[in-house]
């Protein structure tokens, strides 16, 4: 049997062998090609990951800008093996797990730009519609539109601003001499101060359930909480960083992982929106989503069916079902490359039917591991279906170690650091001495699980003035209860200290000496064991 090396080009990124009549010859998707992005699928188990870390290592070394979302980790982990030292510097690694160094993510940093708020707004508002399906409503999307719309008034704002602004008269009041849009003004002046009851069951008391759970974990909280993120969305196009980014859901949790990931995504696509010049070619971006299906299925219409500004996806799952039906179409409507790995049979069913096999559905069933079928882009026009076999992994080498310690140096801050800035934001301040807290119980709180104090309703005869002040009086007991409550989990206890959950006397990270590659020989077809 012929067998040709793999072979890097500039212009051509390989990822499989042709195996007609034993012959084996390389051979992959052009530049040109990828930005018709290309769609992968396959059973777990089958190869994908092996194919994908072949294309995003010669993206590596070609020194192109992408960004790889994980949420088992496997993949990206990996990746870190493959960062050559000239490229260290490119690297932005965030993992939410990594509790000691958590990098400022902040949900709602945007510009001063009318459009561009406006666009952040209703693309937050379209992935917490997805988010929170079960208690989604016309009357929370309004109250949640028109929160989010405030708090941008104030670029210190981040999500967690939003319980101060439903509950915390005072606070409200000071970000409302910030705003200048009349209608914003009304709503809060007139419809939510005058008659709150109105949203409480339908809106306020679901956003303060959903909200208070981010708020009630720390792993979490002391990413989006912090006003600054650490990294800029137009800087990771313009300069071909690399971002991996690691949601390992079995460790951050279902909903924060795709909370983070469709957030992400949002705010890459809208920068890439900002960055492109009529007349001009955009820069490549190569955007690879492992298990794309976690996240807003809103945001691959419009990545999908819009015009290209220079995001080339890569997308990734198991089984079509895990993918709603209009995404499926945009998909099959106007990927250029689909490859199939080994699928179940109903899968197997609808992928004959698109790729036009013209073959036993049962084929696709039948794929060895690291067997494929595919459609190419070629030039601008989609081939014939054709099999091949993918390359074979790749060995580890690498700098991993000090790919992690110079993004936890360049875009992180210490977890206490974090911590602080939370706490000096949102004007929560220690209320008992570290040395006589109790034993720390990590409690489930939220502000609709904190006993609020009873407050007698305003009588018929009770004056405007009279009806005004009793609000407040509920409405700082209210905020003093939920500001007590919050302190307890963001304050460091004996027990942290004794557990060593935060290390107070952690030096910075320091760059390590290169590691040695730990790999070892590969036959065709063999998978790769590390060390």
């Amino acid at each position: 049997m012929e067998t040709q090396k793999p072979f890097y080009n500039r212009d051509v990124t390989v990822f499989a062998e042709t195996n007609f009549r034993d012959q084996r010859k390389t051979f992959g998707v052009k530049r040109a090609d990828r930005r018709r992005h290309m769609y992968i699928i396959g059973k777990t188990g089958m190869g994908k990951a092996s194919m994908l870390e072949h294309m995003i290592v010669q993206d590596i070394k070609r020194s192109e800008g992408l960004c790889v979302i994980d949420t088992q980790g496997l993949l990206v982990e990996e990746l870190l093996y493959y960062i050559p030292s000239h490229r260290l510097k490119d690297v932005i690694y965030v993992n939410p797990a990594d509790i000691d160094y958590p990098v400022a993510f902040n949900l709602l940093e945007t510009s001063d730009d009318l459009q561009a708020q406006t666009e952040l707004v209703q693309g937050l508002i379209n992935i917490f519609k997805d988010l929170w399906v079960d208690i989604w409503g016309p009357r929370l999307e309004y109250v949640l539109k028109n929160s989010l719309i405030t708090l941008l008034a104030d670029e210190n704002n981040t999500l967690l601003h939003i319980l101060l602004l439903l509950t915390d008269a005072d606070f409200r009041r000071r970000l409302l001499a910030k705003v200048t849009d009349q209608v914003i003004l009304d709503f809060w002046l007139k419809e939510y101060q005058e008659s709150p009851e109105r949203f409480d069951s339908a809106a306020i008391l679901p956003i303060r359930d959903k909200i208070g759970q981010i708020v009630s974990t720390s792993l979490l909280r002391n990413i989006i909480g912090q006003a600054k993120t650490g990294f800029n969305f137009e800087d990771i196009i313009a300069e071909k960083k690399i971002v991996i980014l690691v949601l390992n859901k079995s460790k951050i949790g279902d909903e924060a992982a795709r909370l983070l990931g469709s957030v992400f995504t949002l705010k890459l696509m809208l920068a890439a929106k900002k960055m492109q010049q009529p007349g001009r070619e955009s820069a490549d971006v190569y955007f690879y989503l492992y298990d794309f299906q976690n996240y807003s299925p809103a945001l691959f219409n419009e990545l999908i069916t819009s015009p290209n500004f220079g995001l080339n996806l890569i997308l990734c799952n198991q089984y079509l079902e895990q993918v709603p039906e209009l995404v499926q179409r945009d998909i099959f409507g106007n990927f250029g490359t689909i490859v199939a790995f080994r699928v179940g049979s109903s899968d197997a069913v609808k992928l004959a039917e698109v790729m036009k096999l013209g073959m036993n559905p049962e084929d696709l069933m039948k794929l060895n591991k690291y067997n494929i079928m595919l459609t190419l882009s070629i030039d601008g026009e989609t081939s014939a279906p054709f099999t091949a076999v993918t390359l074979e992994p790749l060995p580890v080498a690498g700098l991993k170690d000090n790919v992690i310690a110079y993004s936890r140096e360049r875009y992180s801050h210490r977890r206490e650091e974090a911590e602080e800035s939370i706490r000096q934001s949102l004007h929560i301040y220690p209320t008992k001495n570290y040395a006589e807290a109790p034993i720390f119980v990590e409690p489930e709180i939220s502000p609709a699980n904190i006993d609020y104090p009873a407050v007698d309703a305003p009588s018929a005869e009770n004056s405007v003035q009279d009806k005004s002040e009793s609000d407040n009086n509920y409405t700082a007991e209210a905020l003093a209860a939920f500001r007590d409550k919050f302190a307890q989990i963001i304050e460091p206890t004996n027990e942290m200290a004794d557990l060593s959950i935060i290390n107070l006397s952690a030096s910075k990270p320091t760059l390590v000496e290169e590691t040695k590659p730990q790999s070892k020989a590969v036959s065709p077809g063999e998978e790769v064991t590390f060390n």
